[in-house]
């Protein structure tokens, strides 16, 4: 097997593939025995439902031959597992493959040329079944002309009832009228230039051909004048003959190429809608894909909105001042119905909403100031507070003072008035340097008699708030602290009682 492949790797052949419908179909075959720069690649098209038999005629000497036994070599070296010399094709397993080429007359068998060749003919009958691969050439030569060529069409229509496979040559005119009415026949003919007087060698199918005898043998040097003769010699019946031959030569030979133009256009047709079909999977997968990714980063967003309208609902309940009010909870699951139903990106407004501007947080009616904008989502300050929420939960209005913001007066022992906020922001800021300030605003806040302050620390990773309330549990002017409620910062922030100064 490894001897079979390299031999096939080595001359560049492929590996028919195999069916059982008995057909055999070889693109670019050649005969593996001629040289390779020399040879000329043929199509090769048998057997299936149609075209079980192909009947090639033509000039001698024009590749008539060397076709049979290129099908007969390449089903044989099949047969025998070797790669074979074509492009492509696919080919049965045959039961028997007869062949008949070429004269084996015998003067010990008292046999002449016919004799030898009938001989073989009625052998290969006796034997053929529609498992069988026939190839014949010359079929019913080297005798009388009429009885040859009725031998001929009476081994022809054997062969068809037996629906085996046949190749063979002919030079008969008759053999190719019945052919010609024959749907199961396909009548071939190697290619002949006339102008050169030289044959292609390339197998033409639809085609009727003839010997160009006359030609040849003058190419061949035969004299002229026993060439001219032999054209007074035929008469005007066969000139009409090979004149009528000619004609339907032509018309089979433009019908075939265009049945070719046509086949080409077709296959060139169904390419272009494969491409096309693969061109609409493609846009439709991108399609899907945008929808899938729309539809994830909505859920997303109405994810991120349910979870603070969640968060707003455990304030509510968390509020010791306010208590716990329902229609407060069904308010915001109706504000996220409205977020699910009309769809975020409607909300969104970005064009109109840009950091540094003022506006209203519509759902509470707090007043901030945009610091931060990131896709759908800002962050605001609102007395002193940061809230990340959605754009669409905001609308622009003109600056005013936040109450909340509002700073008390103290007076100082020193007779110096100032000013201490109730808050105090963190965020940002580093555990050590965080501590520092919060032990000092705890000092000023003190001195300025507050009794409630805001320590404002964020959500972040919680080891700031950690630290707040670490410091917050061993300062022993802290009367109490809890995290803030509605309104406050939430979880972001810390709410200090202070001890009131006595």
């Amino acid at each position: 097997m490894i001897l079979k492949g390299s031999y096939g790797l080595n001359n560049g052949y492929e590996i028919a593939s195999l069916n059982d419908n008995n057909e055999i179909r070889l693109i670019n075959a050649k005969h593996p025995l001629i040289d390779k720069n020399k040879v000329i690649p043929n199509d090769f098209y048998l057997g299936g439902e149609n075209n079980r038999i192909i009947v090639i005629s033509g000039p001698n000497a024009g590749g008539k031959t060397v076709a049979l036994k290129t099908i007969a070599l390449l089903v044989l070296m099949n047969q025998c597992g070797l790669p074979i010399p074509i492009k492509e094709g696919t080919l049965p397993v045959f039961r028997n493959i007869f062949v008949e080429i070429g004269d084996e007359q015998s003067i010990e068998e008292s046999l002449s040329g016919f004799s030898s060749h009938m001989k073989h003919v009625s052998n290969i009958l006796n034997n053929i079944d529609s498992h069988s691969l026939v190839v014949i050439d010359e079929l019913g030569s080297k005798t009388d002309p009429s009885e040859g060529e009725a031998l001929a069409k009476a081994v022809i229509e054997y062969i068809e009832n037996s629906n085996a496979i046949a190749m063979v040559t002919t030079h008969y005119l008759g053999i190719k009228d019945y052919a010609k009415e024959n749907s199961q026949i396909t009548l071939a003919s190697m290619g002949f230039d006339e102008e050169t007087l030289n044959p292609t060698y390339r197998l033409l199918i639809n085609v009727v051909g003839r010997s160009y005898a006359l030609e040849i043998s003058s190419r061949l040097g035969l004299k002229d004048e026993i060439i001219k003769r032999a054209r007074e010699f035929k008469s005007s019946k066969s000139n009409d003959l090979d004149a009528l031959i000619d004609e339907l030569s032509e018309k089979l030979k433009k019908e075939n190429e265009y049945v070719n133009s046509l086949k080409n256009k077709e296959e060139e047709l169904v390419r272009k809608l494969e491409d096309a079909q693969k061109e609409k999977e493609k846009i439709q997968k991108q399609y899907e894909k945008a929808i899938q990714e729309v539809a994830d980063k909505k859920e997303e967003m109405i994810e991120e909105a349910y979870l603070e309208i969640q968060s707003i609902v455990d304030e509510f309940k968390e509020s010791s001042k306010e208590g716990y009010k329902p229609h407060l909870k069904n308010n915001a699951v109706n504000k996220l119905d409205g977020l699910s139903d009309s769809g975020l990106a409607e909300k969104v407004q970005e064009a109109e909403i840009k950091v540094g501007d003022t506006v209203k947080i519509t759902s509470i009616g707090k007043i901030g100031k945009v610091i931060d904008i990131k896709g759908n989502k800002c962050i605001i300050e609102s007395s002193n507070n940061k809230i990340k929420i959605s754009l669409g939960e905001l609308e622009k209005t003109t600056p005013i003072e936040d109450k909340n913001k509002s700073k008390v007066k103290v007076n100082r022992p020193d007779g110096l008035t100032h000013s201490i906020p109730i808050s105090l922001n963190l965020i940002g800021m580093r555990v050590e340097e965080a501590l520092i300030q919060l032990r000092n605003y705890i000092d000023a806040a003190l001195l300025a008699r507050l009794e409630r302050v805001t320590i404002i620390h964020g959500y972040g990773t919680g080891a700031l708030r950690k630290a707040v309330h670490e410091y917050l549990k061993g300062c022993k002017y802290v009367e109490s602290f809890e995290l803030g409620g509605f309104n406050e910062g939430g979880a972001g922030a810390t709410v200090v009682t202070l001890k009131k100064k006595k």
